[in-house]
């Protein structure tokens, strides 16, 4: 007799304004009976809990806090996950249905994709499912009013910037550049992207549709000491916007 599956939904809550929460994901985590929330000491699992909060009732719900330290040490990282997927896994097997919380898209840069792996390996009758969410760029270039790309143009994303080599080559090749997450590295990032003369091809937004929400359109301030958000963006475009 084979096991009743339980689904495991990556559920995307969008870039942090529960007006861009999808219709699918209020419909899922309002009938998931476990809420799993990433948090990764950033303000994510605060926020992404408080934005579908404003919308569903979560008051009858077992809320799952995963512990997801912000450190390069790969082997502690893979440890939480491991950690993390045990604890969706055991609710899975009785059987019960987790609703997997993550700001913006689950398939973008997103902790999901690890719990998925690591999830199906544990439990393997599991179904996995995602709802895609609003991403972060394309929230910060609405913000901007910022036209990321057209016709035949190209993008690449930076996830990383502290790869200042990679940053280079990315704006020598592509028509437009994402990097993401700046804090503690916004002056670099600004200070390539003057040395390349694309100072005034970039935007820099932080925050964007929360409280203190910050658009820049002159990464001079950046290149001379001002502080970014981990929430944040900075968009190049050759072409300029």
């Amino acid at each position: 007799m084979s096991a009743v599956a339980a689904t495991l939904y990556g559920v995307g809550v969008g870039p942090g304004r529960p007006e861009l929460l999808t219709l699918e994901a209020v419909r899922v985590v309002g009938r998931a009976p476990v809420v799993a929330v990433p948090a990764t000491g950033a303000e994510g699992a605060g926020l992404a809990l408080s934005v579908v909060e404003s919308v569903v009732d979560l008051s009858e719900k077992e809320i799952m806090e995963l512990a997801f330290p912000m450190t390069r040490d790969e082997a502690v990282r893979r440890g939480a996950r491991r950690a993390a997927a045990g604890r969706i896994a055991s609710r899975l097997r009785e059987p019960s249905d987790v609703a997997f919380l993550t700001l913006g898209d689950p398939l973008f840069y997103s902790t999901f994709g690890y719990m998925a792996a690591l999830v199906r390996e544990m439990a393997p009758e599991t179904e996995v499912k995602v709802v895609p969410g609003v991403t972060s760029i394309s929230a910060c270039a609405a913000a901007a009013g910022a036209v990321l790309v057209e016709g035949r143009e190209s993008m690449a994303v930076i996830a990383d910037p502290r790869d200042t080599e990679g940053l280079k080559e990315a704006l020598e090749r592509f028509d437009t550049v994402a990097v993401m997450k700046l804090k503690g590295a916004a002056r670099e990032v600004a200070l390539v992207i003057e040395e390349a003369g694309l100072a005034e091809s970039a935007v820099f937004v932080e925050r964007a549709g929360w409280p203190g929400e910050r658009v820049l359109r002159d990464v001079g301030a950046l290149a001379e000491g001002d502080e970014a958000d981990y929430f944040s963006i900075v968009i190049v475009k050759r072409s300029g916007f």
